[in-house]
């Protein structure tokens, strides 16, 4: 009769612990946000508090933003008390952009970095074939020719960002999703195996999310929300409770002793 218990046991212990999150740093904007695992001095610097661009229920009712027409803001992280910088890190990140007048000479960039290196960093270029032009997602490579991630920008429209850097290796992946207000997917695009330059490690560069937006005329209105940036590590895998879980079952009821007659 000992066995159902031990069964519950293990499974509890192992799911308890499969879903424990690791150390991470997370930006909501919202009342209350505690940002103090971001490190020593680290704010959102040359940004404002804006109004949300996503469901009221998936955090939206502020925003981070930018400053001026012109903007260039970021938040540091390379000296937060809880991820490490020089092994591999996610950042996260949603992100829309609602005015942008004149996009066919104008700017928009991410990266993890800093301004005139080859970093982490994706952005949009425009296509003017056909006479009309559209606004496509690309990833730099120091190794070559910007990336084409194969899913077009709309202004107005959420986007999830997503980077894995690995320092070790001077290499980035990406992931952007076209997504609705409570962050549902729609499309996506994505690369893996970019790489980026060795001085943005020597210099110290790395662990700084920057942004930047400049329109070719007028305003510019761009939105960050929900920052999260983690440990590749740290990060729980979300199947690993049912793997556990079954293969205890499986181990405690192979330990049964047969039914005697």
């Amino acid at each position: 009769m000992k066995t159902p218990r031990l069964i519950l046991s293990l499974i509890a212990i192992s799911s308890t612990a499969s879903f424990s999150q690791g150390a991470g740093i997370i930006q909501t904007f919202e009342p209350g946000d505690d940002q103090s695992a971001w490190g020593p001095g680290s704010i959102w610097d040359n940004g404002v508090t804006v109004e949300g661009f996503l469901a009221q229920s998936f955090g939206g009712d502020n925003a981070g933003g930018g400053g001026s027409a012109v903007q260039g803001f970021s938040r540091v992280f390379r000296n937060s008390t809880v991820v490490d910088v020089s092994t591999a890190y996610t950042i996260s990140l949603y992100v829309q952009l609602d005015e942008f007048d004149g996009p066919n000479s104008g700017q928009f960039e991410i990266m993890d970095g800093a301004f005139g290196s080859s970093t982490a960093n994706v952005r949009i270029r425009t296509d003017n074939a056909g006479g009309t032009p559209t606004y496509h997602w690309e990833a730099l490579h120091s190794g070559g020719p910007a990336v084409d991630l194969g899913l077009e920008f709309t202004v107005g429209s959420p986007y999830r960002v997503e980077f894995t850097v690995d320092p070790e290796t001077l290499t980035y992946a990406t992931t952007i999703n076209l997504v609705n207000v409570t962050g549902d997917i729609i499309d996506t695009g994505s690369a893996s195996d970019l790489s980026f330059s060795q001085n943005v490690i020597n210099n110290n560069q790395n662990g700084e999310l920057r942004f930047y937006v400049q329109a070719a005329s007028g305003n510019t209105g761009i939105g960050v929300d929900n920052i999260n940036i983690d440990n590749t590590a740290n990060i729980p895998e979300p199947v690993i409770p049912g793997i556990v879980a079954g293969s205890v079952l499986v181990f405690a009821l192979g330990r049964r002793r047969p039914c005697v007659g």
